[in-house]
């Protein structure tokens, strides 16, 4: 294991997680896992992640999957930037004043044009052995439930 990959292990052990009406909330979580799914499966095969109708798709099907509540959306697309490891590339001239309030689905439709990862964490996820790996250690670490999520072993 490169010092690399033991790094994004760490970061993506440390992603600090929302709370509301004193529950956690697992959007990140279930964002990052539906990036990880497209990624797998091929319908991401750059390192542009839109806020368009597939990802949307793909993050439902995850808070569904784990049978929690559906946030919004521009939540975990917009915080995980919060993270070491995730971005977003502002349009030319734009500039959040705050990363403690959620924009706006329309504000970051008009203002962005993709999230990204780290390129060395993009390259490395291109390895399936690896990518299972960071999705099985995503479960452990933050939802600890079956033994098979989304028809992956863990």
């Amino acid at each position: 294991m490169s010092l690399q990959e033991e790094y994004y292990k760490t970061a993506l052990q440390q992603i600090k997680r929302g709370h509301s009406k004193g529950k956690v909330s697992n959007a990140k979580i279930y964002y990052l896992l539906s990036v990880v799914d497209r990624i797998d499966d091929g319908t991401l095969h750059e390192n542009k992640i839109l806020f368009d109708e597939i990802s949307l798709e793909y993050y439902e099907r995850q808070c569904r999957l784990h049978s929690d509540v559906i946030t919004p959306f521009v939540k975990p697309y917009f915080h995980l930037s919060s993270s070491l490891f995730y971005h977003i590339k502002w349009n030319d001239g734009v500039k959040v004043h705050s990363y403690a309030q959620t924009p706006s689905s329309k504000f970051i439709k008009e203002n962005t044009e993709f999230a990204f990862l780290d390129d060395a964490f993009w390259k490395i996820l291109s390895n399936e052995d690896y990518r299972k790996e960071i999705y099985q250690l995503i479960i452990r670490t933050y939802l600890n439930n079956d033994k098979t999520v989304y028809g992956k072993e863990i």
